[in-house]
């Protein structure tokens, strides 16, 4: 059966692995653990949109800040017994003087007709390589984590809900495009998300050119958002069958665009993109004992765009003047209690 046909008695029968689609309407503690955040979402948004029985094996070259920052590659395997999705991606980020090296992928094998097989998710963040093997089942899904030649099993339950495996999700945006929809909504899973069921909404906003490999090809602008980054718009350019041409995206002060490209070209020599030190605030002027200030007030402003939202916390209220400006101030001695 066709998979549009499919999908429409999807919510009467459950898939055997608790697959499906949803018929109605895919922790920041650090800069580099924001990095990683804002990969797993360009991932998860910008994987080509293909039919069956096609191989394709695609390079993407990314820059952050305007400046390249590494590289990134996304494969579709058409095998004897289904297909296996990967993405992998390579970037090298500059703190300071000292230059981080962070290496993500995801593969996903899954049968002809959407069901889950085996996901597996590596990461290395300047550690120890750390390697996820999730084993799908009828009842359950096994999960064994790999480190320091270590591995550690257990046992998870089945995802909740419907929801669509990669390659099934990509073959849905193409039935929906065909049938000229201007807003699809789908839920999904990413390896690089772990098991978290992504819900993404796309709106098409039309015809479109773009720049890439050094041609100006036609494309479909659309906007993206998924839960896993509640009010984060990333901005993509695809073809007609939804392959990606060119992804941009902006997670608070980091800037980051995906582009198509050739392998030579996005494999070349990369200048780190400094990342940490580009995103402090600037004083206007100098502040006075700024290590044993126990009370301030700021005005924070932006050049461009819209300020971001500003965490209040028991010593620290924060004021919207405008989209540009936020006035905050801190009282370290006089804490307030603040809703959980």
């Amino acid at each position: 059966m066709p998979i549009h046909d499919r999908l429409t008695i999807a919510k009467k029968s459950r898939w055997p692995f608790g697959g499906g689609i949803r018929t109605r309407k895919p922790t920041m503690k650090s800069l580099f653990s924001q990095t990683r955040l804002t990969l797993a979402l360009v991932l998860t948004l910008a994987l080509p949109s293909i039919a069956l029985a096609y191989d394709i094996d695609e390079w993407y070259v990314v820059e952050m800040q305007g400046q390249r920052a590494g590289w990134m590659r996304m494969q579709e395997t058409d095998t004897t017994y289904g297909l296996i999705t990967s993405s992998q991606v390579h970037l090298e980020i500059a703190r300071g003087a000292a230059t981080i090296t962070i290496d993500l992928k995801g593969t996903f094998t899954e049968t002809y007709d959407g069901q889950p097989y085996e996901m597996t998710s590596e990461q290395s963040l300047g550690a120890t390589p750390i390697k996820t093997v999730y084993r799908f089942s009828k009842d359950k899904i096994t999960a064994t984590v790999e480190q320091n030649g270590q591995s550690t099993i257990s046992t998870l339950d089945l995802i909740p809900g419907d929801w669509l495996t990669p390659a099934a999700a990509r073959r849905y945006l193409v039935s929906q495009l065909n049938r000229h929809a201007e807003v699809i909504q789908y839920t999904t899973i990413d390896p690089l998300n772990g098991l978290i069921p992504l819900h993404i909404k796309t709106t098409v906003v039309g015809p479109a050119t773009v720049e890439a490999i050094g041609k100006t090809l036609p494309a479909i602008e659309w906007k993206t958002e998924e839960s896993a980054s509640p009010g984060v718009v990333t901005t993509e350019y695809v073809s007609d069958n939804a392959a990606p041409i060119r992804t941009e995206l902006e997670l608070g002060a980091i800037t980051m665009t995906v582009v198509k490209s050739e392998r030579e070209l996005a494999q070349a020599k990369i200048e780190p993109t400094e990342i940490m030190i580009s995103t402090f605030i600037k004083p206007s002027r100098a502040i006075a004992a700024p290590r044993s200030q126990r009370s301030a007030s700021y005005l924070l402003s932006v050049d461009e765009g819209a300020i971001g939202d500003i965490p209040t916390t028991s010593v620290q209220s924060v004021e919207r003047i405008d989209d540009q400006h936020v006035r905050v101030t801190i009282d370290a001695d006089n804490p307030k209690t603040t809703d959980p």
